[in-house]
């Protein structure tokens, strides 16, 4: 058996000739989808649509049941969020999920989706990683009156403190990162560290001062490894994308190819989205720093440019404006790393 790819969606209806422009239709639903595995405070519900293949073929079962969970970052499904329906076993099953994610908390969760047998084990599953982020009222709309005195964020040191704070822009949703410039901008130390607490507790409200420690490796990493001299790694857009997405699957590093400048390919192999073969393409027009320019990504909200390649070898360019290839050159290595 083998299962679709999950869709997130935002309505669903039974298709007709009449409503179906602007949908997805899917096993005779029209699906209007949800293009981000991201859900601020002013959306309330999930909803996920997959199909399931030759269940027929894995089970001698009549029934299967399909399974919906969300569970946190440690496989453990939230007993509140789990969804079951159960159907006809068929060489085609499609099965809609809703939630109410209403009270869920600022986070990141996976969803998980299985088809079982009447005995319960798993026939197969899927899932992607989704990020939640909701305004408490007792975290950032009410940051004065949150107590630091007894936590980790009590001891930050004032004078690397908004260092530390600035490190976050790179991790936090558009919400946070509009908070993070305006304390950083208002220069209140405690405010600052009311911020990091709320921050690392909706990253990890069992042991928020684990979530600060791990923070502080991601970035000694950074630092070390791609800090300029002007400017810290975290600023760097290399530091940036190691601190939002983890440290790369792959790492291609090309300083001498003979036509090209300096450059490095990241890939990926899934993202925190669920997104899978990932790539992020730096390259460095000037030699003198350490600062590498992300030129190119096929990551979903990244920056994305055609023309990279002729970008990164100066000396083979193309009158054709619409060409976006290079011409094959003695020691070129590019499209091994890239070979698609």
């Amino acid at each position: 058996m083998s299962f679709s790819s999950p869709m997130l969606i935002k309505d669903y209806k039974p298709s007709t000739a009449a409503n179906a422009t602007g949908y997805f239709t899917r096993a005779g639903y029209d699906l209007l989808p949800y293009p981000l595995a991201y859900f601020p405070d002013s959306i309330n519900r999930l909803t996920v649509y997959y199909e399931a293949y030759r269940l027929d073929k894995a089970t001698t079962d009549s029934a299967v049941y399909f399974q919906c969970s969300i569970q946190n970052t440690d496989g453990d499904a939230l007993t509140d969020y789990v969804a079951n329906d159960e159907q006809h076993t068929d060489s085609l099953n499609v099965f809609f999920a809703s939630m109410d994610i209403g009270r869920l908390k600022s986070g990141r969760y996976y969803l998980n989706l299985a088809a079982l047998d009447r005995n319960k084990n798993r026939l197969g599953e899927t899932g992607f990683y989704f990020a939640r982020a909701v305004h408490d009222k007792d975290g950032y709309d009410n940051l004065s009156s949150v107590n630091v005195g007894e936590t980790f964020a009590a001891n930050i040191n004032r004078d690397s403190l908004w260092m530390w704070l600035g490190g976050l822009d790179n991790l936090g949703n558009g919400e946070e990162q509009k908070l993070i410039r305006s304390v950083a901008k208002s220069k209140d130390s405690l405010q600052a560290k009311r911020f990091i607490y709320v921050f690392m507790q909706h990253r990890q409200p069992d042991d928020p001062e684990d979530a600060w420690l791990s923070y502080r490796r991601t970035f000694a990493e950074v630092e070390y490894n791609f800090a300029t001299p002007v400017r810290h790694g975290y600023e760097t857009d290399r530091g940036r994308v190691y601190m939002r997405y983890g440290r790369p699957d792959q790492r291609n590093v090309s300083t001498s190819e003979p036509g090209a400048y300096p450059y490095e390919v990241w890939q990926y192999y899934r993202l925190p989205n669920g997104q899978t073969d990932v790539y992020f393409v730096f390259y460095l027009p000037g030699l003198a720093t350490n600062d590498y320019k992300l030129i190119h990504s096929n990551a979903r909200g990244e920056a994305s440019d055609p023309h990279w390649k002729q970008k990164i070898y100066p000396m083979n360019p193309s009158a054709d404006p619409d060409k976006t290839n290079i011409e094959d050159h003695y020691g070129q290595r590019i499209d091994t790393y890239i070979p698609h």
